[in-house]
């Protein structure tokens, strides 16, 4: 056996050090891979992979072409989970053969960054799947059953590692929760997958036709709103977010006969590693037809609009669609279309629910 047996158990007893001292976790991660004469080990999601993953220093380069690459997609290794569901630990033996591993192209590329095989101890939360990897250098013998009878003994701590990172993450959502509460701000949660995992009351009353939860992540009645919404969220998880723009422009859900609503999403910091943490970001809610009118003669000052075009803006703002605001200000369809485009163009803006937004925010100038 190639394992320390006893420096590995001491070392996986540090695992409670790092759960609740995040900055301890690279020492502990190298001490355990030292214990177990591994290569490297890290911390990975099987279900659904990402990176920004907990590893050892000796796995960068080798995670890097792996995501790059798309291996993350087509990780021959899926096809433990099985095994890892069924019994908690995972080796080669379990789910493969010598001549599979050969010709599989995974285990090639694994061979050309100097890695082969692996042994996988599982552990499933509420909504996700994760599993501590123990990766050997290319030129080492497979693990041995004994040795993954070892790492079954030791993935209670692993375990209860993982609950107290959750139920740290669980607290600290409930005290920002709360305190938007008071402040009378919607808010919601959203995971490293981008799942949906804490709503406040505030945000509640928002939910139902014009925006919902749907498969775990928030969605619009309309698909190009939902698409924002989620490529929004996907850039604030990159892992350099500071180096993408418009990440402070809200996503406007548009609603029937009411102004839209205006989301905002930001990624909240902490020292929890992402892996463990159930709030990676937060998205308010803001409701613009919660703000007064503005008087039609401000609108055409500060946007340089026609006292026409300043009228049609405010009715956009109060919800109202084309053929409405024709039939309120006794006007043609098409002279309505052209007023709205003629606004667009003025403000250099795409879309209604845009002009919408913008006549809200400076309604709060004049209350």
């Amino acid at each position: 056996m190639r394992f320390d047996v006893g420096q590995l158990d001491k070392a996986f007893d540090q695992l409670m050090t790092a759960a609740l001292l995040p900055s301890e976790w690279p020492a502990v991660l190298e001490r355990i891979a030292q214990a177990s004469h591994a290569r490297g080990v890290m911390i990975v999601p099987v279900t659904s992979r990402s990176s920004g993953l907990l590893a050892t220093e000796s796995m960068g380069e080798g995670l890097e072409i792996y995501f790059r690459e798309g291996w993350d997609k087509s990780d021959y290794r899926h096809r433990a989970l099985p095994q890892l569901r069924r019994a908690g630990v995972a080796i080669e033996q379990d789910y493969a053969t010598s001549d599979d591993l050969n010709k599989s192209g995974f285990y090639q590329f694994l061979n050309k960054v100097g890695f082969r095989h692996s042994a996988l101890v599982g552990f499933r939360p509420e909504s996700d799947f994760t599993c501590f990897t123990f990766q050997l250098d290319a030129r080492a013998e497979p693990f041995s059953p004994a040795e993954a009878q070892v790492l079954a003994g030791m993935r209670e701590r692993y375990m209860l590692a993982t609950e107290i990172m959750r139920s740290l993450s669980n607290s600290r959502a409930d005290g920002i929760s709360h305190a938007m509460e008071l402040s009378g701000t919607a808010c919601l949660f959203f995971d490293r997958r981008g799942a949906i995992t804490r709503v406040n009351a505030a945000a509640e009353r928002f939910l139902g036709t014009d925006l919902r939860i749907k498969g775990g992540e928030l969605a619009s009645l309309h698909a190009t709103e939902t698409a924002m919404i989620q490529k929004k969220i996907r850039t604030l998880l990159d892992a350099t977010p500071v180096l993408q723009t418009g990440l402070s422009d809200p996503v406007l859900v548009t609603r029937l006969h009411k102004r839209p609503l205006a989301l905002r999403m930001q990624r909240l910091g902490g020292p929890l590693p992402d892996i463990f943490n159930l709030a990676v970001g937060i998205i308010t809610v803001e409701d613009l037809n919660a703000v007064p009118d503005p008087p039609a003669a401000a609108i055409q000052r500060l946007l340089s609009l026609s006292s026409a075009e300043a009228e049609v803006a405010i009715l956009l703002a109060q919800g109202l669609d084309t053929r409405e605001i024709a039939a309120a200000r006794q006007t043609s369809d098409g002279t309505t279309r052209a007023q709205i485009k003629s606004i667009a163009n003025k403000l250099n803006l795409r879309r209604q629910s845009e002009i919408s937004a913008l006549v809200a925010r400076l309604s709060k100038f004049y209350p």
